[in-house]
């Protein structure tokens, strides 16, 4: 991602001596500040090669968080350096 508050994210995108085949599959997970006015807080993706990425957004309005990230995925954040 470009934002330059995107912060934690690994070595993305991968070398071109450490990037899999093409037929590898990618999942995907994300956080959201809520539903109805969704601010992206966090993606990760971890390839079946074993590859992984995950950053987190520090510009998202915590204003806009349901009661839910606020007990479960806001306190999580900023463990990974």
């Amino acid at each position: 991602m470009t934002d330059t508050s995107f912060h934690g994210a690994l070595l993305w995108p991968l070398p071109a001596e450490q990037q899999g085949g093409s037929n590898s599959r990618y999942f995907i997970d994300t956080e959201y500040t809520d539903f109805r006015h969704c601010q992206l807080v966090s993606l990760a993706i971890v390839g079946e090669n074993g590859d992984e990425f995950y950053g987190e957004r520090t510009d998202f309005d915590l204003a806009r968080c349901s009661d839910f990230v606020r007990k479960v995925v806001l306190p999580q954040l900023g463990q990974f350096g």
